[in-house]
């Protein structure tokens, strides 16, 4: 069912040289509405404001929020002026009439989108609203890939930890206290030969937020460790490595140059060992065990045995890692394999015979939640199954 929004707008001096009355306005278009049998939802009268901008109107904005959820589907206008005089608004007001498949009728210029001339007129302004799209956003990445060349930080929102940057500025400059919290990732990193997660463990037990006020995490660590800001460096598309590049940026370093190489050094060297909370056909278990102490979820941890062939396979739980939970230990996959065939009998019958991705295909099929934990057993950790569904 068609619900018509009438959107009328005249300024004093158009109402005084013109006649554009607001009166005269709704009485032609509720008789085209009515020639039409397009039910009237609302008048939404805009009277001695410019067309200038969209931001100033009551009237516009409240019709707009009405065709966002739904309540109309069909704007009326006596001329498009009415509407905007800006071509950018008008793009965009149709835009959003598109989105939300609202009709657009001018009374006027005789555009009405059940006949085809209105349609093409609709689609004539939908493409010049794409190329203004593509063309803004291609604008906006040559406007910043110039500010980075220039040496200005290109950071929307946050700058990088360590630094801050009043709004409006080009220029970050360096934060007291984050930015001695970075020379002491970098100084436990290097020199305290402390891992990742350890500096995340520590800086979360200390109480120290990141930027944006959560816990710390063994990416966040190396995020901080890979940035070259701390040592005078801006750089322009991060994600992206067909674009990225770097440029000496005019804000103050945090790091000698020495201590940040030395880093990179180290991280090249050293080997990922990173959790994943996905199912491997190694290690079925990850995505079924639960926390008994938190009722966290448990992802996977791999390494290697002292001949750096040999993987070993743990699990730990997520909660614990970011210090919400004191099961600190690790869980044996093998371990956790054994308490499992102990506890249930759903398996067992033919568990010895399947191969790796058999037995990851039956656990995930008939196992949604395995219930584990550690216990102290004849000087020993075992595993214990409390609860298995």
């Amino acid at each position: 069912m068609t619900r018509t929004a009438i959107y009328v707008r005249v300024s004093t001096e158009e109402q005084a040289r013109e006649g554009y009355s607001i009166r005269a306005q709704e009485e032609k278009l509720r008789s085209y509405a009515a020639i039409k049998d397009w039910p009237v939802h609302a008048v939404y009268a805009d009277e001695g404001i410019s067309a200038k901008d969209i931001e100033g109107r009551p009237a516009i904005k409240r019709m707009l929020a009405d065709v966002a959820d739904g309540t109309v589907n069909n704007v009326l206008v006596y001329k498009i002026d009415r509407l905007t005089r800006s071509t950018k608004n008008l793009i965009e007001l149709v835009d959003l009439f598109n989105r939300h498949k609202c009709a657009f009728n001018s009374l006027n210029e005789s555009i009405d989108t059940a006949t085809a001339t209105g349609r093409m007129f609709i689609k004539i302004v939908g493409i010049f609203a794409e190329f203004e799209r593509e063309n803004l956003a291609e604008r906006v990445r040559m406007g910043n890939e110039r500010k980075v060349k220039e040496g200005f930080t290109p950071a929307a929102i946050y700058p990088s930890y360590g630094y801050t940057r009043t709004p409006g500025g080009k220029v970050q400059t360096p934060h007291p206290q984050e930015a001695e919290v970075v020379r002491r990732i970098f100084a436990m990193y290097l020199h305290g030969n402390d891992t990742l997660t350890q500096i995340a463990r520590t800086l979360d037990a200390e109480k120290i937020p990141t930027k944006r006020g959560k816990t710390w995490s063994a990416a966040a660590v190396k995020l901080i460790l890979r940035n070259p800001n701390y040592i005078g460096r801006v750089r322009y598309s991060i994600k992206d490595e067909a674009r990225y590049f770097e440029a000496d940026g005019k804000h103050e370093p945090i790091l000698s140059e020495a201590t940040f190489s030395a880093a990179q050094e180290k991280l090249t060297r050293t080997q990922d060992t990173t959790p994943t909370k996905r199912a491997s056909a190694e290690a079925y278990f990850c995505g079924v065990l639960y926390c008994a102490a938190c009722g966290g979820k448990y992802t996977t941890k791999w390494s290697r045995k002292a001949d750096g062939i040999t993987k070993v396979i743990n699990y730990r739980c997520i909660n614990a890692m970011k210090n919400k939970c004191n099961e600190k230990n690790l869980l044996n996959h093998n371990k956790i394999e054994q308490a499992f065939q102990i506890h249930t009998a759903l398996l067992a019958d033919n568990w010895h015979d399947l191969n790796s991705e058999q037995r990851q295909q039956a656990l995930h099929t008939y196992v949604k939640k395995i219930v584990v934990r550690r216990e102290p057993f004849k000087n020993k950790n075992a595993v214990v199954i409390d609860a298995v569904e």
